[in-house]
């Protein structure tokens, strides 16, 4: 009996952590490296300081994602190498 119990009890820890990392699990992210003109980074921070987002990253995933969503939505064959084409870069 006593061992019953004590199978019980620690299964019962075994689901409140299981339930635990459930409850914080996160979106599925990979890390990612850019090299971002200044004047992009200090937008970047301006919009944080009036976004309900927690950091730089997860705001830039969400204008990104955003736009290239976009995109992609205007044109269904979207080509990067053509829509940048032409243009010049700052940095």
């Amino acid at each position: 009996m006593a061992v019953y119990v004590f199978v019980r009890f620690l299964y019962k820890i075994a689901q409140v952590t299981e339930n635990k990392r459930k409850k914080n699990a996160m979106a599925p992210t990979t890390q990612a490296h850019f090299r971002l003109r200044k004047t992009t980074m200090d937008k970047l921070r301006l919009a944080l300081d009036t976004s309900a987002h927690r950091s730089m990253a997860a705001l830039a995933d969400d204008i990104l994602d955003q736009a290239l969503d976009k995109m992609l939505a205007d044109e269904p064959a979207f080509n990067p190498a053509d829509a940048l084409r032409g243009m010049r870069r700052n940095g």
